[in-house]
């Protein structure tokens, strides 16, 4: 029998050699990354995604201003391997994000790429905008919102 962990964040269950190569990558274009996901621990709206003492995610969201918070996702390099496990996961996370009522507008900032935006789509996401050359590694970015 499996066991599934769905415990809070903590910066230390995300290891460099548990993150995908392109997370990984950008992840070690940026300096102060340790310091944000020090950030998305003492928040404590981050929870990490363990099977079997695997990490498959890290995810949360956080609160910009009353009413507004963006979601976030670290995926480990594990994750194609349990895609209806982290499917499921962000679903129910984001139903009650939306259902618990302290938020109008819930966005996120992906890649863009087919994948990301059938992902996106699927969850019921609209797409806002491109944010060219957005990312440290000058990549273009999609904005998505679902409001509420």
């Amino acid at each position: 029998m499996s066991k599934i962990k769905l415990i809070p964040f903590r910066a230390k269950h995300i290891k460099a050699e548990d993150m995908r190569d392109e997370d990984r990558e950008l992840f070690g274009k940026v300096g102060n990354m340790k310091d944000a996901l020090f950030e998305f621990e003492e928040s404590h709206t981050g929870f990490t995604l363990m099977k079997d003492g695997v990490f498959i995610t890290a995810l949360g969201y956080t609160s910009f201003w009353k009413g507004v918070c963006e979601i976030w996702s670290i995926p480990s390099k594990h994750i194609s391997k349990y895609t209806k496990l982290y499917m499921n996961t962000i679903t129910i996370l984001l139903y009650k994000l939306i259902k618990k009522g302290d938020f109008h507008r819930v966005q996120a900032k992906s890649v863009k790429n087919k994948r990301n935006r059938r992902f996106f789509s699927w969850l019921g996401f609209s797409l806002e905008s491109t944010l060219v050359k957005y990312s440290i590694d000058k990549k273009d970015y999609d904005v998505w919102s679902i409001l509420i």
